[in-house]
Protein backbone atom coordinates (compact mmCIF):
# COMPACT_ATOMS: atom_id res chain seq x y z
CA UNK A 1 0.00 0.00 0.00
CA UNK A 2 1.56 3.07 -1.17
CA UNK A 3 -0.80 6.27 0.56
CA UNK A 4 1.39 9.11 -0.95
CA UNK A 5 4.41 9.60 -2.98
CA UNK A 6 7.15 11.47 -1.21
CA UNK A 7 9.39 14.24 -2.31
CA UNK A 8 12.36 12.35 -2.55
CA UNK A 9 12.36 9.88 -5.31
CA UNK A 10 15.50 8.41 -4.96
CA UNK A 11 16.21 6.21 -1.96
CA UNK A 12 18.96 4.26 -0.46
CA UNK A 13 18.19 2.28 2.83
CA UNK A 14 21.35 0.92 4.50
CA UNK A 15 19.59 -1.42 6.34
CA UNK A 16 16.64 -2.33 4.75
CA UNK A 17 15.19 -4.25 8.03
CA UNK A 18 11.60 -4.11 9.66
CA UNK A 19 11.85 -0.26 10.11
CA UNK A 20 13.11 0.44 6.76
CA UNK A 21 10.35 -1.52 5.33
CA UNK A 22 7.55 -0.16 7.04
CA UNK A 23 8.86 2.89 5.17
CA UNK A 24 8.98 1.92 2.09
CA UNK A 25 5.43 -0.38 2.35
CA UNK A 26 3.73 2.59 3.73
CA UNK A 27 5.16 5.51 0.96
CA UNK A 28 5.83 5.24 -2.95
CA UNK A 29 9.43 6.33 -2.59
CA UNK A 30 10.37 5.95 -6.06
CA UNK A 31 13.42 4.11 -6.65
CA UNK A 32 14.88 2.98 -4.00
CA UNK A 33 18.26 0.37 -2.85
CA UNK A 34 18.46 -1.22 0.27
CA UNK A 35 21.17 -3.71 1.72
CA UNK A 36 20.56 -7.00 3.53
CA UNK A 37 22.90 -9.72 4.23
CA UNK A 38 20.97 -12.61 2.95
CA UNK A 39 16.68 -11.85 1.84
CA UNK A 40 16.90 -10.55 -1.43
CA UNK A 41 13.08 -12.25 -1.67
CA UNK A 42 11.84 -10.07 1.22
CA UNK A 43 13.12 -6.95 -0.82
CA UNK A 44 12.09 -7.73 -3.87
CA UNK A 45 8.64 -8.39 -2.72
CA UNK A 46 8.61 -4.79 -1.44
CA UNK A 47 9.71 -3.32 -4.78
CA UNK A 48 13.51 -2.69 -3.45
CA UNK A 49 16.50 -3.19 -5.22
CA UNK A 50 18.19 -5.45 -2.99
CA UNK A 51 21.92 -4.74 -2.61
CA UNK A 52 23.43 -8.42 -0.41
CA UNK A 53 26.50 -6.64 1.83
CA UNK A 54 27.74 -7.28 5.56
CA UNK A 55 29.45 -3.96 5.62
CA UNK A 56 32.64 -5.36 6.04
CA UNK A 57 34.19 -4.07 2.90
CA UNK A 58 33.12 -1.10 0.45
CA UNK A 59 30.36 -2.29 -2.39
CA UNK A 60 30.32 -0.60 -5.77
CA UNK A 61 26.81 -1.18 -5.90
CA UNK A 62 26.03 0.97 -2.41
CA UNK A 63 28.98 3.29 -3.83
CA UNK A 64 26.57 3.94 -7.12
CA UNK A 65 23.28 4.42 -5.12
CA UNK A 66 25.12 7.12 -2.82
CA UNK A 67 25.75 9.03 -5.88
CA UNK A 68 22.23 8.92 -7.32
CA UNK A 69 20.15 9.03 -4.24
CA UNK A 70 18.28 12.22 -2.79
CA UNK A 71 17.56 10.26 0.48
CA UNK A 72 19.64 8.04 2.82
CA UNK A 73 18.02 6.24 5.60
CA UNK A 74 20.55 4.50 7.48
CA UNK A 75 19.28 1.55 10.31
CA UNK A 76 22.70 -0.51 10.32
CA UNK A 77 23.78 -1.54 14.07
CA UNK A 78 27.23 0.15 15.29
CA UNK A 79 29.70 -2.19 15.40
CA UNK A 80 32.60 -2.39 18.15
CA UNK A 81 34.84 -0.20 15.95
CA UNK A 82 31.91 2.08 15.22
CA UNK A 83 29.47 3.37 12.75
CA UNK A 84 30.02 0.59 9.55
CA UNK A 85 28.17 3.01 7.40
CA UNK A 86 30.60 5.88 7.95
CA UNK A 87 33.22 4.05 8.39
CA UNK A 88 32.79 2.51 4.59
CA UNK A 89 30.78 5.66 2.92
CA UNK A 90 31.50 8.55 4.85
CA UNK A 91 33.81 9.89 1.67
CA UNK A 92 30.74 9.03 -0.62
CA UNK A 93 27.91 10.63 1.01
CA UNK A 94 30.18 14.14 1.28
CA UNK A 95 31.00 13.52 -2.47
CA UNK A 96 27.57 12.48 -3.54
CA UNK A 97 25.69 15.37 -5.84
CA UNK A 98 22.49 14.20 -4.94
CA UNK A 99 22.17 13.69 -1.19
CA UNK A 100 19.47 15.81 0.50
CA UNK A 101 18.67 14.27 3.44
CA UNK A 102 20.35 11.66 5.42
CA UNK A 103 18.26 10.25 8.53
CA UNK A 104 20.40 7.57 11.28
CA UNK A 105 17.76 5.12 13.07
CA UNK A 106 19.04 5.14 16.47
CA UNK A 107 17.80 4.23 19.82
CA UNK A 108 16.69 5.46 23.17
CA UNK A 109 18.96 3.10 24.91
CA UNK A 110 21.31 6.26 24.59
CA UNK A 111 19.90 7.86 27.51
CA UNK A 112 20.19 5.14 29.82
CA UNK A 113 19.35 5.12 33.12
CA UNK A 114 17.50 8.60 34.58
CA UNK A 115 15.58 6.60 37.43
CA UNK A 116 12.11 6.78 36.27
CA UNK A 117 12.57 10.52 35.19
CA UNK A 118 10.54 12.36 32.00
CA UNK A 119 13.94 12.41 29.53
CA UNK A 120 13.27 14.53 26.37
CA UNK A 121 15.60 14.97 23.54
CA UNK A 122 17.71 17.63 25.18
CA UNK A 123 18.03 15.38 28.15
CA UNK A 124 21.65 13.94 28.59
CA UNK A 125 22.71 10.63 27.38
CA UNK A 126 23.92 8.67 30.40
CA UNK A 127 23.72 5.31 28.46
CA UNK A 128 26.40 2.97 30.22
CA UNK A 129 25.86 -0.18 28.68
CA UNK A 130 27.98 -0.98 24.95
CA UNK A 131 25.07 -0.85 22.85
CA UNK A 132 23.75 2.68 24.65
CA UNK A 133 27.63 3.93 24.01
CA UNK A 134 27.73 2.97 21.02
CA UNK A 135 24.60 4.63 20.35
CA UNK A 136 26.00 7.62 21.52
CA UNK A 137 28.95 7.49 19.29
CA UNK A 138 27.20 6.76 15.87
CA UNK A 139 25.05 9.42 16.59
CA UNK A 140 27.93 12.20 17.32
CA UNK A 141 29.43 11.12 13.97
CA UNK A 142 26.33 11.53 12.10
CA UNK A 143 25.87 15.03 13.50
CA UNK A 144 29.55 16.21 12.80
CA UNK A 145 29.22 15.47 9.31
CA UNK A 146 25.78 18.08 9.79
CA UNK A 147 28.02 20.97 11.45
CA UNK A 148 31.17 20.49 10.00
CA UNK A 149 29.74 19.72 6.20
CA UNK A 150 26.38 21.20 6.08
CA UNK A 151 25.31 17.22 5.44
CA UNK A 152 21.36 17.23 6.60
CA UNK A 153 21.38 14.41 9.02
CA UNK A 154 18.45 13.66 11.01
CA UNK A 155 18.36 11.45 14.51
CA UNK A 156 16.05 9.64 15.38
CA UNK A 157 15.81 7.83 18.76
CA UNK A 158 13.64 4.63 18.76
CA UNK A 159 11.99 2.90 21.78
CA UNK A 160 10.95 -0.54 21.68
CA UNK A 161 9.70 -1.26 18.14
CA UNK A 162 6.52 -3.58 17.29
CA UNK A 163 4.22 -4.24 14.87
CA UNK A 164 2.64 -6.97 12.71
CA UNK A 165 5.11 -9.97 13.05
CA UNK A 166 6.97 -8.40 16.09
CA UNK A 167 4.32 -8.34 18.89
CA UNK A 168 3.17 -9.80 22.18
CA UNK A 169 0.95 -11.96 20.04
CA UNK A 170 4.04 -13.66 18.58
CA UNK A 171 4.91 -14.23 22.04
CA UNK A 172 1.92 -15.21 22.92
CA UNK A 173 1.56 -17.84 20.27
CA UNK A 174 4.64 -19.29 20.51
CA UNK A 175 4.60 -19.81 24.54
CA UNK A 176 7.34 -17.14 25.29
CA UNK A 177 5.33 -14.48 26.72
CA UNK A 178 6.48 -12.99 30.11
CA UNK A 179 4.25 -11.59 32.58
CA UNK A 180 6.70 -10.04 35.18
CA UNK A 181 5.62 -7.89 38.31
CA UNK A 182 7.51 -4.82 38.11
CA UNK A 183 4.88 -2.48 38.99
CA UNK A 184 6.82 1.00 38.02
CA UNK A 185 9.18 -0.29 35.34
CA UNK A 186 7.30 1.66 32.20
CA UNK A 187 8.77 1.38 28.96
CA UNK A 188 7.99 3.45 25.66
CA UNK A 189 6.97 1.98 22.70
CA UNK A 190 6.62 2.66 18.96
CA UNK A 191 4.44 0.38 15.81
CA UNK A 192 6.31 0.63 13.12
CA UNK A 193 3.91 2.46 11.06
CA UNK A 194 4.34 5.78 12.94
CA UNK A 195 8.12 5.04 12.58
CA UNK A 196 7.63 5.38 8.75
CA UNK A 197 4.99 8.65 9.75
CA UNK A 198 7.43 10.37 11.49
CA UNK A 199 10.44 9.92 9.16
CA UNK A 200 8.09 10.79 6.35
CA UNK A 201 6.60 13.93 7.88
CA UNK A 202 10.12 15.08 9.19
CA UNK A 203 11.34 15.47 5.37
CA UNK A 204 9.89 18.70 5.00
CA UNK A 205 11.55 20.21 8.49
CA UNK A 206 15.56 21.56 8.99
CA UNK A 207 17.46 18.57 10.61
CA UNK A 208 17.01 17.70 13.96
CA UNK A 209 16.83 14.77 16.99
CA UNK A 210 13.48 13.21 17.64
CA UNK A 211 12.54 10.91 20.70
CA UNK A 212 9.83 8.47 18.37
CA UNK A 213 8.18 6.61 21.11
CA UNK A 214 3.95 6.70 21.60
CA UNK A 215 2.35 8.27 24.29
CA UNK A 216 1.43 6.19 26.95
CA UNK A 217 4.86 4.49 28.55
CA UNK A 218 3.56 0.99 30.33
CA UNK A 219 4.96 -1.65 32.00
CA UNK A 220 5.42 -5.04 30.32
CA UNK A 221 2.67 -6.41 32.72
CA UNK A 222 0.12 -3.94 31.51
CA UNK A 223 1.02 -4.91 27.75
CA UNK A 224 0.41 -8.81 28.00
CA UNK A 225 -2.20 -8.54 29.96
CA UNK A 226 -4.19 -6.25 27.13
CA UNK A 227 -3.52 -8.40 24.74
CA UNK A 228 -4.59 -11.46 26.52
CA UNK A 229 -7.56 -9.51 27.31
CA UNK A 230 -8.19 -8.90 23.49
CA UNK A 231 -7.57 -12.11 22.45
CA UNK A 232 -8.32 -14.80 24.84
CA UNK A 233 -5.02 -16.18 25.22
CA UNK A 234 -4.64 -17.12 29.29
CA UNK A 235 -2.48 -14.62 31.35
CA UNK A 236 0.72 -16.44 31.71
CA UNK A 237 1.49 -16.67 35.50
CA UNK A 238 2.57 -13.68 37.27
CA UNK A 239 6.57 -13.79 37.88
CA UNK A 240 8.39 -11.81 40.71
CA UNK A 241 10.93 -9.62 38.69
CA UNK A 242 13.47 -11.21 41.14
CA UNK A 243 12.78 -14.53 39.78
CA UNK A 244 12.79 -14.13 36.35
CA UNK A 245 14.92 -15.86 34.08
CA UNK A 246 15.78 -13.13 31.35
CA UNK A 247 18.11 -12.74 28.51
CA UNK A 248 21.13 -10.45 28.48
CA UNK A 249 19.05 -8.45 26.22
CA UNK A 250 15.98 -7.99 28.24
CA UNK A 251 18.24 -7.48 31.74
CA UNK A 252 19.97 -4.45 29.66
CA UNK A 253 16.54 -2.60 29.12
CA UNK A 254 15.26 -3.20 32.97
CA UNK A 255 18.50 -2.40 33.96
CA UNK A 256 17.79 1.17 32.76
CA UNK A 257 14.13 3.29 33.50
CA UNK A 258 12.98 6.38 32.10
CA UNK A 259 9.96 7.95 30.71
CA UNK A 260 10.33 9.10 27.18
CA UNK A 261 8.70 11.89 25.90
CA UNK A 262 7.89 12.63 22.00
CA UNK A 263 8.20 16.71 22.51
CA UNK A 264 9.24 17.41 19.23
CA UNK A 265 6.98 15.11 17.12
CA UNK A 266 4.22 16.00 19.02
CA UNK A 267 4.30 19.13 16.95
CA UNK A 268 4.01 17.96 13.87
CA UNK A 269 2.61 14.19 13.55
CA UNK A 270 -0.84 12.44 14.32
CA UNK A 271 0.13 9.33 15.55
CA UNK A 272 -1.74 6.32 13.49
CA UNK A 273 -1.40 4.09 16.99
CA UNK A 274 -0.89 6.73 19.93
CA UNK A 275 -0.72 3.92 22.33
CA UNK A 276 0.19 0.47 22.68
CA UNK A 277 -4.22 -0.49 22.75
CA UNK A 278 -4.63 0.91 19.72
CA UNK A 279 -1.83 -0.58 18.22
CA UNK A 280 -2.72 -3.74 19.31
CA UNK A 281 -6.21 -3.67 18.33
CA UNK A 282 -5.11 -3.16 14.91
CA UNK A 283 -1.95 -6.11 14.75
CA UNK A 284 -4.49 -8.39 16.68
CA UNK A 285 -7.48 -7.76 13.35
CA UNK A 286 -4.52 -9.52 11.26
CA UNK A 287 -3.06 -11.95 13.77
CA UNK A 288 -5.11 -15.37 12.66
CA UNK A 289 -2.78 -17.66 14.66
CA UNK A 290 -5.41 -17.89 17.82
CA UNK A 291 -4.79 -18.94 21.29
Amino acid sequence: MHPSSLKFRQWLLLGAGYSALHLAARYDLGCVYGTTRTRTDVLNNAGIIPIITDFSAVHPDILRAINIAEAVLVSVAPDAAGDPCLRLYQQALLASPTVRWVGYLSSTSVYGDHQGSKVTEDSPRLATSPRGIARIMAEDAWLALHKNHGLPVSIFRLSGIYGSGRSVFDKLAAGRAQRLDKPDHLFSRIHGVDIAGVVAASLNRAPDVYNVCDTLPATGRQVVEYACALSGYPLPPLIPFEQAALSEMAQSFYSDHRVILPEKIAGFYDFVYPTYREGLQAIFGDFHAGP
